[in-house]
């Protein structure tokens, strides 16, 4: 028999994943799947349920903050970590879009149950937190700098009265005036390139940025990349008229927006850095990519 250690954040999207707990705790208790049920107190808590959880999975009940915090937390076990698995209760599913892992909560239960383990890549950053120390974790999503940590945190407080298109598209609205600082932008090595005034940059393992805003381009779950993409020296004007773009996912294609694939990235300036949809320290940064480095539970047929 299997065994799984389900972490619950009462919290995600506003207490959507305690609504849908009575469902999915019902049906777990019923399977073939021995289960371990817990509820953490904070963001930290859930990293340090899944870094010491001895089961075959890990489950994340919540969003892409909660699936970030148990990602970290599962990672740090090292080679014989236990494998991810989500059922999906947050307000902006990037994570789950991405992996095609479902959101309604019948056929996310099942992707669970009777879904396969494949191995996925994420990318590690290194930053420093609110004191100055160096940090380390880990991302599935995406790494952003510029607006990314005024949007997040915005979009996080707005989202509950606005919804999650509506509370993502104010925050955006509201960040774009600025300020903009200088950022140093170095990929794969290579000299660094100067970013005056840079509105966003964006360092993804995902196209999804947030609630809608995305790029295209040919990025994979375990394809060992990343992708860059950043927008600088840009009017109020000139960022207002790019904002169609990012929800088309056309804004890749743009000749006035550097957009590149790498395997590193490190970026020089001040800053806050979000990643995952939260804030969680400053910059400097050094980014790279870690295939396969995540053992991930996805639908038997994707």
């Amino acid at each position: 028999m299997r065994r799984a250690t389900v972490i619950l954040n009462p919290g995600a999207r506003s207490g959507r994943g305690q609504r849908r707990w009575g469902l999915w705790q019902e049906r777990l208790r019923s399977s073939d799947l021995s289960c371990s049920f817990v509820q953490p107190d904070s963001m930290a808590h859930i990293k340090q349920l899944a870094a010491v959880a001895e089961t075959d999975v890990v489950v994340a009940v919540g969003g892409d903050g909660t699936i970030n915090a148990a990602l970290n937390g599962v990672l740090a076990q090292g080679a014989d970590a236990p494998a991810l698995a989500v059922l999906y209760a947050g307000t902006s599913p990037d994570f789950c879009r991405f992996h095609g892992i479902p959101t309604a909560p019948e056929a996310g239960l099942d992707t669970l149950l009777n879904g396969r383990i494949c191995s996925r890549d994420v990318g590690r950053v290194q930053y420093r937190d609110g004191s100055g120390a160096e940090c380390t974790s880990f991302f599935g999503c995406s790494v952003n700098l510029g607006i990314g940590a005024t949007v997040a945190g915005r979009a996080n407080r707005w989202r509950r009265f606005l919804g999650d298109a509506g509370g993502t598209g104010l925050a955006v609205l509201s960040a774009l005036p600025g300020p903009h600082g200088r950022l140093e932008l170095s990929v794969d090595g290579e000299a660094p390139v100067v970013l005056p005034r840079c509105c966003h940059l964006c360092i993804a393992k995902s196209p999804w940025i947030a609630s809608g805003l995305k790029f295209t381009g040919d990025l994979r779950p375990a394809d060992g990349r990343l992708a860059v993409l950043a927008i600088a020296d840009k009017s109020l004007f000139g960022l207002l008229r790019l904002l169609p773009a990012f929800y088309s996912g056309t804004v890749s294609s743009r000749p006035d927006v550097l957009f590149r694939f790498a395997q590193s990235v490190s970026v020089q300036g001040r800053g806050a850095v979000e990643f995952d949809g939260d804030p969680h320290g400053t910059l400097p940064v050094a980014v790279d990519i870690r295939p396969g480095a995540l053992r991930l539970v996805v639908p038997e047929a994707s």
